[in-house]
């Protein structure tokens, strides 16, 4: 723990949910209920969250203090996803920038239904896109394909983590846009690229293969680099994708399970992943119940939790407690937004370095 202590001081708040207490329930976001949240994303403009509320099949969305159901439109009712088994589901939204702002052509909102095998295609106004189609792939039908967007072809299996690289994400018209995809059950990490009508609007155009040789891809986030980093919660590691295509393991031991700090320390079991504009690597280290950090320095750290030590509580680093959290994700503000899955709640951690130390006086030898 010696290099958390010096690297950096963390606070762990409740943001949303009742801890301890499944339920489904809209409202303030001290009395609404989730059940078994997993995997969320920030929206980067204002703060909102959208969360996976796996138990409950829905998507909730909390915002200026409250929670509620991500509805469909225009019907304005709860639409229901299958999110499959433990630490599945997934989710992402564009980056802000320069999008339509009416239903059916608005800003992405793309799901990962893990248990039908589909990703659905949402604007954030709970609209599907005009001319283009609701999800991808084939519900209930698992498979693995490479090629141009075809409603009748089964394409994934499994699927859970979503992200797209937002610091190179092209927010307004009209060049491609990406969405990455961890194929779970495939052991892969999938590419879904997104093109330009003739009328200038975007439909899903093709899915393709762009990486192999993971067992359990379970987190995916983008550092500002361009590299790819992929958590994969069978293995116990996080692997770096570099632009070129380079695989290599930068925390954890293959297949190795621990707790232990340092470089390249090791994990159990993680999900949730995010990266900080510095390089910082965050991660939601779920079977240790820790909130771990990759420094740029190559250093593994705890920064919030005590691994083996479960169980709810909010405080600095070392006193929080969490109970299997599972997503992970960076507000706009530099904060950790965190689904602590088996408590039923979202957490919110501050991340400060510490002040320095006292200056001392230089020896001459």
């Amino acid at each position: 723990m010696i290099h958390a202590l010096l690297a950096v001081t963390v606070t762990v708040t409740t943001i949303a949910g009742v801890p301890g207490v499944a339920g489904r329930l809209d409202g303030a976001a001290n009395i609404a209920l989730f059940n078994k949240p997993t995997q969320l994303t920030v929206d980067r403009q204002n703060g909102d969250v959208y969360v996976v509320d796996r138990m409950n099949s829905v998507v909730r969305k909390v915002s200026g203090g409250a929670v509620s159901t991500f509805d469909s439109y225009p019907s304005f009712t709860p639409e229901s996803f299958d999110f499959g088994g433990p630490m599945s589901g997934g989710i992402v939204i564009e980056p802000p920038g320069q999008y339509p702002t009416s239903p059916f052509y608005g800003r992405g909102l793309f799901i990962a239904s893990t248990g039908a095998h589909v990703l659905e295609q949402r604007d954030i106004y709970g609209a599907t896109f005009v001319h283009d189609y609701p999800r991808v792939g084939v519900t209930n039908a698992p498979g693995e394909y490479d090629g141009g967007v075809d409603p009748t072809v089964p394409v994934f299996n499994g699927l859970t983590a979503l992200t797209v690289d937002r610091w190179h994400y092209p927010t307004k018209c009209c060049n491609p846009r990406s969405i990455f995809i961890a194929d779970t059950g495939n052991g892969s990490i999938r590419k879904l690229t997104r093109v330009i009508n003739f009328e200038a609007e975007y439909f899903a155009s093709s899915v393709e293969t762009f990486a192999r040789g993971f067992i359990s891809p379970r987190g995916l986030a983008f550092g500002p680099d361009g590299a790819l980093f992929v958590t994969d919660s069978e293995l116990n590691t996080v692997t770096r994708i570099a632009p070129d295509g380079r695989q290599s393991v930068v925390a954890g031991e293959p297949a190795v399970a621990g707790s232990d700090d340092g470089s390249p320390g090791l994990l159990r079991m993680p999900t949730g992943i995010d990266v900080d504009d510095a390089g910082n690597v965050y991660i939601a280290d779920t079977g240790n119940g820790t909130i771990r950090r990759l420094r740029t320095d190559g250093v593994l750290e705890t920064i919030a939790g005590v691994a083996g030590q479960g169980g709810y509580a909010d405080g600095d680093g070392p006193l929080a407690r969490f109970n299997g959290p599972v997503g992970l994700q960076l507000g706009p503000d530099g904060s950790l937004i965190v689904a602590d899955t088996s408590n039923h709640v979202l957490r919110k951690i501050t991340i400060a370095s510490p002040p320095p130390g006292p200056r001392r006086r230089g020896v001459r030898h």
